[in-house]
């Protein structure tokens, strides 16, 4: 049984995460209304939603039903997990540029980057991990009323590895109830990390130096989705050298840290932005 402690924490983590940034994305709106940054910020969610919901996402999915593939990403867990990394980091820069060049065509100002920047990292909370935590509790709702198993066992008929869901449901039973609300915590920082990323691709492409925007941000997005590979050496897949609330510790510090630069970053970009800006603006005109 799922103990109640752990739903509780479920669905704060859940509302906190598909919440806070939808509310955060509102007040940045509205607090600018004269620049209206509506557009921008929709644009700046278009940037994860087409490239990583709409494009990689299902190919992953597709990859995952391949039991070659599989096998493969099993024996080389490592190659596998910094993949993922170099991906999520390739396809999401593609959305930013996408995202900088449309709005570079009426002038990038600082509000719409970070609008733009905000409606990335605040739409990928909501669906990847408002909807995480959603299925999560659902999952131990099943589990509590006794549906999961027939799940399992439906899905081992199938031909699905029953594994990985019972490594799900010993999980969701035997972890600590607090460790949903970490999500939380991260979730902030990922935003904080998107906002800085976005900043940097919008600024050189206003600069007309697009491909030093689009390295760096590549850069500094595959290096924090690296961080995966901490998580797995609490897994079989890399010796269970660690814990697994070891693992997370570790992960959050350093995902702390990365969002510590990126606060670091946004405060330069925004001390250069309206001069840079003004300049682009003399020049186009």
């Amino acid at each position: 049984m799922v103990n109640s402690a752990s739903i509780v924490c479920i669905c704060l983590a859940m509302a906190a995460t598909a919440l806070i940034p939808a509310g955060i994305i509102i007040w940045y709106c509205i607090r600018h209304k004269s620049e209206k940054l509506w557009f921008p910020a929709l644009i700046g969610a278009l940037g994860f939603f087409i490239p990583q919901i709409l494009i990689r996402i299902p190919i992953l999915n597709m990859l995952s039903m391949n039991a070659g593939f599989m096998e493969y990403a099993t024996n080389h867990y490592l190659v596998y997990a910094l993949s993922l990394a170099a991906t999520a980091g390739l396809f999401e820069v593609s959305g930013r540029f996408g995202a900088a060049k449309i709005l570079d065509k009426k002038g990038i100002t600082l509000h719409r980057a970070m609008a733009a920047g905000l409606g990335h990292g605040c739409i990928e909370s909501i669906l990847i991990a408002g909807l995480q935590y959603l299925n999560l509790l659902l999952y131990a709702v099943m589990i509590n009323n006794g549906s999961f198993d027939a799940i399992v066992e439906t899905s081992a008929q199938s031909g699905v590895d029953p594994a990985q869901f019972e490594a799900l449901k010993d999980s969701l039973i035997n972890d600590a109830p607090l460790l949903y609300l970490v999500g939380i915590w991260e979730r902030g920082m990922a935003i904080i990390a998107h906002l800085f990323m976005s900043m940097l691709v919008f600024y050189f492409v206003m600069k007309k130096r697009p491909v030093i925007g689009v390295l760096l941000s590549f850069l500094f997005h595959t290096l924090i989705d690296s961080m995966v590979v901490i998580q797995g050496l609490s897994t079989p897949y890399l010796g269970e050298v660690i814990s697994k609330n070891a693992a997370t510790v570790i992960i959050e510090v350093m995902v702390t840290v990365a969002a510590a630069f990126a606060v670091c970053g946004i405060i330069r970009l925004r001390k250069k932005w309206g001069a840079v800006y003004e300049r682009c603006v003399e020049c186009t005109g």
